[in-house]
């Protein structure tokens, strides 16, 4: 069973890294609800680390908090980085500029391809 998970983290890291390029949008899942972000800069360490550099997307209710589902602000190309991540054992960690991880060591979880924001009204 644990041969099966690293496989199914390696294939999804990969895939991350064909999807990653500025302006890709990225969304972290919490709980039930969904944070947006772009990738800002995208790079490889002369140690050929993975770094991505990502910026927390700005979202608004287009009527309402009842509905949940907010519009996402479009990409800024003048908009630094945030926040760092590096590919470590197939899965992203928070790290600096140049790659190295920070700690206390926090695994990050992001979906590459779009970036969606939602808010579960129900709470």
């Amino acid at each position: 069973m644990r041969k099966h998970f690293a496989s199914l983290a390696k294939s999804r890291a990969l895939h991350d890294l064909e999807t990653i390029a500025v302006g890709v949008g990225a969304t972290e899942h919490v709980g039930s609800d969904s944070y947006p972000f772009y990738v800002a800069s995208a790079q490889l360490s002369p140690k050929g680390k993975h770094i991505v550099g990502m910026y927390r997307a700005g979202s608004h209710f287009e009527h309402d908090w009842t509905e949940g589902t907010m519009t996402v602000d479009k990409f800024d190309p003048s908009r630094a980085p945030d926040f760092y991540i590096t590919l470590f054992r197939n899965r992203w960690w928070d790290c600096d500029k140049d790659g190295v991880r920070c700690k206390p060591y926090r695994q990050a979880s992001y979906c590459f391809g779009s970036a969606v924001s939602y808010r579960d009204p129900s709470f």
